[in-house]
């Protein structure tokens, strides 16, 4: 500011006076009362800027406590999304321990728990067997987890039974034995059984929170101190702002919020950190009000001088003008040492006055600044610009960002601007500061940016906890939540078509399990394409899949939709360059009056299904009420089926093989037979095939051929009487069985050439390996027969190639004996065996005409109820050593 512009500014052209007394008094008193009012304007203007920079830091701790409760609040939010997603993991299928580890490597990224999540110390699954509670899978896999130590805690014990009963997710303190850390734990079940009842118990998928970590995650970049305690008071902790200095004492300023998680409920205690604001903050209104006396002390003084004569005025104004020099070049040193920008700038916008500051944000000169348009250098164009300047002059404006172009890197610049008032209260320019606020915009995107892969992550989770991984449509999950509201449906509007794949077995066996899945994905997409719009199509698991009906007339829509399914599954497909054919068994369940429950339609769909299977397969059954009085039939066999194998309550017997011309006994047939205590005498036909459909087939079938090795063992020894034991097409998959066949005929002292392998044409037909294996085993001296021959459907060059030894002519041929054309297919099948050099049994004769039949149509051999029943060994060494009986089947 020039010295002219200064003198005009403070009236230096004012009367010198005449110095007289009168005027001298009056001067004094003037000065004396401009000191007083400058006394009182300085302690007025300082108890006011102190009370607004108490409401400036009580304003900013709400601020920053709010900031800090919403990150806290999103932290434990984000606790329960952890756990959801380690349920949704076990919900629906069996998770290996490699399967886990990549789980929780996709779920953090890359990173460790605690560095994505928090305060989220290990995520883990439990499960109980005999009543004990054991670790199965926790991640990291390094982590210590003595504080998860169930022995050590028994309150983590308790807390799962507690989780388990109240079947919900249940907040697990590990105090006091681990004070501010606690666990999350929710139980899986599995899906419901057949007969309604619920599921049984999984397990437990649980997170280990530190709950000081994640107050402190929450507090960074904060200035507060946060005491976290429970409701009651108690196990207080204190966390601060790692960021800040924590070693002063804090300032009166208190807030205290709550937070919940699963019902448990925190009181959080917030307080500033003293020593976080600059000296300028803190003192500024003493400042000012030194600054507004030092101003009326200096018009009273310079009041004084001009009163006081012309000389004396000119050297008080000449050591006042310097004074204001000194100030000014204060005020420069000062706005140059800014961190911000500061200007001035005049009505239209060009540069009076700028610091350093901002010249290094806008990369210029600080000369080159002065006189030039402020708004064109922050980018803005000449028609903004003349808004932006009305808007400031209205008070429309106060706060504008800009990003100028050509800074590199690229910058974002907050203007704070304010009108600059003339004497005659027109704008006379603008004023304001400059900051650069690159940082903190990037920052605030790069967690916005964050955030919205957080949500995308949370709804792949979600979609991966209610769709199947192999072929991505719905799952069990999925299809149970559609169909939740089934009870308030409209009797006979809904529907439920359960599926199951017969032959995906062999497929599994044949081809490998690859092909499987590949076969499982092209099953589903052509299930998929035959569903209508509004329909819910699931795979359940396994080979099970599943199609909810809302729409159309039920059951009629139901059993023609269920029609085309099977239809589209019958076609052949091509998978690991082979072609296949499989075929389904469809169970179709309609809401009726008396459906209740979504649990209900399930377990109907599932009985009409089972009765499609009993019914031969490849078919379509709607459920009727009679449906599950057989299926309640078939669970009892099965369940007192499975206790008297494993309690040896089955027992053998033996029906002999006679020759026809002499009937003399050349071997015997061993034969299941199971009486249960309660029920009776049970048929072969009721429990075989339950034995066959649950996989009991494969401890039944060597009991039955080891207790019969034993008994036979005499019977060749002293008679020469051969043994026969029926194999079954589960045992014959078994790498290991022709080998097993072997080890239990050594233990019991029977000779090879002594056993006879019983088997039928479509399981040697199905399967290439097992051929192998017998061809092993009757090169080392047993036989191999094929059960029921005529019955199934070998071809002749098939039959050609099988190593076989004998055929069993099936029942339905000799019952035709004495029919018109009766004898002719026995006559053909004989000469089929002489042909292959194959010995001939005739199986079910009943009659003395039968058996004469069989022998003038060249059978040697016969088996039946003619000759003898089935009957224990002690009868059987009865009829030995009665009978004359020769070398045995050559």
């Amino acid at each position: 500011m020039s010295d002219r512009r200064f003198w005009a500014m403070s009236g230096g052209g004012a009367d010198r006076g005449t110095g007289s007394d009168l005027r001298g008094r009056w001067t004094r008193s003037i000065t004396a009362g401009l000191v007083v009012l400058g006394v009182v304007m300085a302690v007025g203007t300082g108890i006011a800027s102190g009370r607004a920079a108490h409401e400036d830091e009580l304003a900013e701790f709400e601020r920053a406590t709010a900031r800090v409760t919403d990150a806290f609040e999103a932290q434990v939010e984000r606790l329960d999304m952890v756990l959801n997603a380690v349920h949704g993991l076990h919900s629906g299928q069996v998770v290996t321990s490699a399967t886990y580890r990549s789980f929780v490597g996709q779920l953090t990224g890359g990173s460790t728990l605690s560095e994505r999540y928090p305060g989220v110390e290990a995520v883990g699954f439990a499960h109980e067997r005999d009543g004990v509670i054991a670790f199965q899978m926790v991640e990291p896999s390094g982590v210590s987890l003595s504080f998860a130590d169930v022995r050590r805690h028994p309150e983590l014990t308790e807390g799962l039974w507690q989780s388990a009963e109240a079947g919900s997710t249940t907040l697990i303190e590990l105090s006091p034995g681990l004070p501010g850390r606690f666990a999350l734990a929710a139980p899986l079940h599995d899906a419901p059984s057949a007969e309604g009842e619920g599921g049984s118990r999984l397990g437990w998928s649980l997170v280990f929170v530190d709950e000081q970590a994640l107050l402190h995650a929450s507090l960074r970049g904060s200035n507060l101190v946060a005491t976290i305690s429970d409701d009651d008071g108690t196990n207080a902790a204190t966390v601060a702002d790692p960021s800040a200095a924590t070693d002063r004492a804090s300032t009166g300023l208190e807030r205290t919020v709550r937070s919940e998680l699963v019902d448990h409920e925190w009181n959080v205690t917030f307080r500033p950190i003293a020593g976080s604001t600059t000296l300028w903050q803190r003192y500024h209104h003493l400042g000012i009000g030194l600054g507004v006396l030092a101003i009326v002390w200096l018009a009273a003084w310079v009041f004084h001088v001009q009163s006081s004569g012309r000389h004396r005025a000119e050297v008080e104004v000449r050591r006042a003008t310097g004074t204001i020099r000194a100030r000014e070049q204060q005020f420069r040193a000062l706005a140059g040492a800014s961190p911000i920008g500061i200007f001035l700038t005049d009505p239209a916008g060009a540069v009076r006055f700028t610091n350093l500051r901002l010249s290094e944000i806008l990369e210029v000169e600080l000369e080159d600044l002065a006189g030039e348009q402020l708004w064109e250098r922050l980018g803005v164009d000449p028609e903004t610009s003349v808004t932006l300047l009305r808007d400031l002059a209205e008070g429309q404006a106060s706060v504008v960002r800009f990003e100028p172009p050509g800074l590199q890197p690229r910058r974002v610049i907050a203007l704070r601007a304010a009108v600059v008032l003339g004497e005659d209260g027109e704008v006379g320019g603008y004023t304001g500061t400059a900051e650069d606020i690159t940082e903190q915009v990037d920052t605030h995107a790069a967690l916005e940016e964050r955030e919205a892969r957080n949500r995308a992550m949370a709804d792949r989770f979600a979609h991966q906890a209610r769709h199947d991984a192999l072929t991505g449509v719905p799952n069990r999950l999925h299809l149970l939540e559609q169909l939740e509201d089934v009870a308030d449906r409209p009797v006979g509007t809904v529907a439920l078509l359960l599926l199951d794949l017969d032959g995906f077995k062999l497929v599994n066996d044949t081809l490998g399990h690859a092909a499987g899945d590949e076969l499982l994905v092209q099953i589903s997409q052509r299930l998929a394409a035959c569903a209508r719009e509004g329909d819910v199509f699931a795979r359940l698991g396994g080979d099970e899949f599943a199609l909810l009906l809302r729409t159309g007339e039920q059951p009629r829509a139901a059993l023609a939709l269920a029609d085309r399914l099977l239809a589209a599954i019958q076609r052949p497909i091509t998978v690991a360059g082979e072609t296949v054919t499989v075929d389904a068994s469809i169970g179709v369940a309609v809401t009726t009056a008396q459906t209740r429950s979504a649990d209900e339609l399930l377990q109907q769909g599932d009985l009409a299904m089972y009765a499609a299977k009993a019914a031969g397969r490849g078919r379509v059954e709607l459920f009727v009420p009679e449906m599950g009085t057989a299926t309640h039939q078939r669970h009892t066999i099965e369940r007192e089926l499975r206790s008297a194998v494993e309690n040896d309550g089955l027992t053998v017997a033996y029906q002999p093989i006679v020759e026809l011309a002499t009937g003399q006994v050349v071997a015997v047939e061993a034969l299941a037979r199971w009486t249960h205590p309660a029920l009776g005498p049970i048929a072969p036909s009721e429990f075989i095939p339950v034995a066959e459909q649950t996989g009991l087939i494969d401890a039944l079938g060597t009991l039955v051929r080891r207790r019969a090795i034993a008994d036979a063992a005499e019977w060749w020894d002293d008679h020469g009487v051969s043994l026969a034991v029926n194999v079954s097409g589960r045992e014959l998959a078994q790498p290991e069985f022709m080998s097993r066949l072997r080890a239990d005929a050594q233990a019991g002292g029977l000779p090879p050439k002594a056993l006879i392998v019983e088997l039928t044409e479509s399981q040697l037909a199905t399967s290439n390996t097992a051929v192998d294996d017998l061809a092993v085993l009757q090169a080392g001296g047993a036989r191999v027969a094929i059960d029921d021959f005529g019955a199934g459907y070998s071809s002749l060059s098939r039959l050609r190639d099988l190593p076989v030894d004998i055929l069993k002519i099936d029942r339905t041929f000799v019952a035709g004996i004495g029919e018109p054309g009766g004898t002719s297919f026995v006559r053909a099948i004989a000469r089929l065996g002489s042909t292959l050099g194959c010995q001939l049994i005739a199986e079910g004769i009943e009659e003395a005409a039968q058996a004469e039949g069989v022998a003038k149509a060249g059978c040697t051999l016969g088996q039946g109820y003619h000759f003898h029943r089935p009957m224990p060994a002690s009868e059987i060494d009865a009829i030995l050593r009665r009978s004359t009986v020769g070398a045995g089947m050559a």
